[in-house]
């Protein structure tokens, strides 16, 4: 396990962090809500990780975070009404429920429901991984299921650091809370 401090070595965490994605391994990173922990949201074996990471039931779901809409519209079907939501509100403390393309399921074979949580964050450094790794990527808060989401890297607790293959620290996220999830076609608002 390896920790980066993302305000003194930018290009070293960027570096870091994509080759972890691309070699299957888990890592923890910070977004603009929250410290998650992710991987490639294809690699099932590594998704299965972070489940047993976090002790967390298999039947609840995990997001799936990515670089920006194009990412969006490649593997999501979306509507007119959400995408032009997501254009408004994107990238940002949001969460949205979207169907995938049938061709694109595959892909995420782990994924036990029909929608899923695509988030686009309004924090550069993971949507750059997420396009520099040609990946999505798995990002759910980076905690023991129960416990309290990390809005610092010092709240990380010590099972979750020694259980993953780095950790990129950046201090206390931008709004301390986790995303809002969004059933946009349902119109309704589910956290």
């Amino acid at each position: 396990m390896m920790f980066v401090d993302l305000h003194k070595d930018y290009d070293e965490a960027l570096s870091l962090a994509v080759e972890v994605v691309k070699q299957g391994k888990v890592f923890v990173f910070p977004t603009d809500t929250l410290y998650g922990i992710g991987c490639d949201a294809t690699n099932r074996e590594a998704v299965r990780r972070i489940y047993r990471i976090k002790k967390r039931d298999e039947q609840k779901p995990v997001s799936i975070l990515l670089s920006g809409m194009e990412d969006v519209e490649r593997i999501c079907e979306i509507s007119d009404e959400e995408r032009k939501w997501m254009l408004e509100h994107l990238p940002g403390p949001y969460t949205v429920l979207l169907k995938l393309k049938q061709e694109k399921a595959g892909m995420f074979s782990w994924l036990k429901r029909e929608k899923v949580g695509i988030r686009i964050p309004n924090y550069v450094f993971i949507r750059k991984v997420s396009e520099l790794s040609s990946t999505p990527i798995v990002a759910t808060s980076a905690n023991i299921s129960g416990a309290n989401p990390p809005k610092h890297h010092n709240e990380l607790s010590r099972e979750i650091v020694t259980s993953v293959d780095l950790v990129i620290c950046a201090g206390e996220t931008k709004y301390k809370r986790p995303s809002t999830v969004i059933d946009i076609g349902e119109n309704k608002i589910l956290r």
